[in-house]
């Protein structure tokens, strides 16, 4: 957990809020807990609509939503990353643990 959070400020120093909780849009729950993610190095868009038909990943489906993909980077191996499932994070894109206390 440590690891995550050492990436986590790296690569969000100041994490976003939920579009929901400032009247904003609201994401798809594509499910419920994290996709466990093995990711090699690169750039990588991590859906936060939960419209996408490549869940975690974007796939343009967000057009329209309101909702924009999280844009980071896995600059080196890290092991495996879990992504939010939910899009409830306020870590994104990684998950916080969100889906264990919002309204299913």
């Amino acid at each position: 957990m440590a690891l995550l959070r050492t990436l986590l400020k790296r690569l969000l120093p100041s994490p976003p809020t939920i579009a929901a909780e400032t009247g904003g849009p609201r994401p798809q729950v594509p499910q419920w807990l994290p996709y466990l993610q093995d990711l090699p190095e690169g750039r990588y868009l991590w859906c936060a609509c939960g419209r996408s038909g490549r869940q975690p990943f974007c796939d343009g489906s967000h057009a329209g939503s309101g909702i924009e993909p999280v844009s980071f980077e896995v600059t080196r191996k890290t092991g495996t990353l879990w992504l939010c499932g939910c899009k409830h994070t306020r870590n994104p894109p990684l998950c916080d643990g969100a889906h264990n206390w919002r309204n299913r």
